[in-house]
């Protein structure tokens, strides 16, 4: 082996090809850092040994974040297959304790999707996982699919209708339709709702990266609107306090119909129907897998 190469292996540690492999997925330092349970300036010195190990500058500062060059991105492959290879060399377990870890998982879901399960997360994670932590997202499909390509987000939800890319992975959640909501003391709405009192009443709707599709707004009926807002929970705010309709989600209508004091009333026209899904990278690690089985659970008791 020639001298020069022995000095560069001599210079090259795990911990570098881990961090290498986490900057090129997530393009974060800050995050990186999170993830990995190492201060921000350990990062950054990581960083430099690597370029000079490199001998190429490897990520580029930008509004974004850290953007890989083409030197980066061309050893991404091989240093991904390294640290497999080193994985079975010490046959490093790939169970991952929720009890003992301390990690950040970045997950892009609906403000509709959001408001289901943030609570009950944090309850759950209270008794068996008290060092996780949650970072939510509200983004378009289409930003979710580059973002979780990019490795910045580990799960996406939502309504995928498009083909993924290669490397991702969908799966659906559960069913859903629309319904209609209303304070329970409304003057007029005891209950039942016709097409007449849905059209004839004011309404609140919500608009959010175009959640509703063109094949629904085509088949809602006319109706007058007091409001639209960018939430879901300040709509129902609104038809919490005033005389306007809301029509929603009907797995969100139900989680918050007893705390807002609301109607959930089927609607006078045939409702949409549409699935919620998760978007993953297909290599998902343990930690992924098991956030995965926590939702699954919990959509299923709900």
């Amino acid at each position: 082996m020639h001298e020069f190469n022995m000095e560069k292996i001599k210079k090259l540690d795990g911990s570098l090809l881990l961090i290498f492999r986490e900057l090129v997925e997530v393009r974060n330092a800050k995050e990186v850092a999170a993830r990995l349970g190492l201060s921000p300036s350990a990062i950054s010195h990581s960083l430099s040994r690597l370029r000079d190990l490199f001998d190429d500058p490897l990520f580029v500062r930008q509004s974004h974040g850290l953007e890989p060059t083409v030197h980066a991105l061309a050893l991404q492959s091989q240093v991904k297959a390294l640290l497999a290879q080193a994985e079975q060399l010490l046959d490093v377990p790939r169970s991952f304790d929720p009890a003992a870890a301390k990690r950040v998982f970045t997950i892009a879901a609906p403000e509709y999707m959001t408001a289901q399960i943030a609570a009950p997360l944090i309850k759950r994670w209270k008794r068996h996982a008290p060092s996780l932590f949650v970072y939510y997202k509200h983004l378009a499909s289409s930003d979710t699919i580059t973002d979780i390509r990019r490795g910045e987000i580990d799960i996406g939800i939502g309504r995928f209708e498009d083909d993924l890319p290669t490397g991702l992975v969908c799966e659906p959640l559960y069913k859903d339709s629309f319904c209609v909501v209303a304070r329970r003391n409304h003057p007029r709405i005891k209950g039942t709702l016709s097409q007449a009192q849905y059209e004839a009443e004011g309404h609140a709707l919500a608009a959010s990266f175009s959640e509703v599709t063109l094949k629904e707004s085509t088949s809602i009926p006319k109706m007058p609107s007091g409001a639209v807002v960018g939430s879901w929970t300040t709509a129902l705010l609104i038809a919490a306090e005033t005389d306007s309709l809301v029509t929603c989600h009907r797995r969100l209508a139900e989680r918050l119909a007893k705390v807002l004091r609301l109607q959930v009333l089927d609607l006078p026209y045939r409702p949409y129907s549409f699935t919620v899904s998760v978007v993953r990278r297909e290599d998902q690690d343990a930690g992924v897998g098991w956030v995965l089985d926590e939702l699954r659970e919990l959509v299923a008791s709900s």
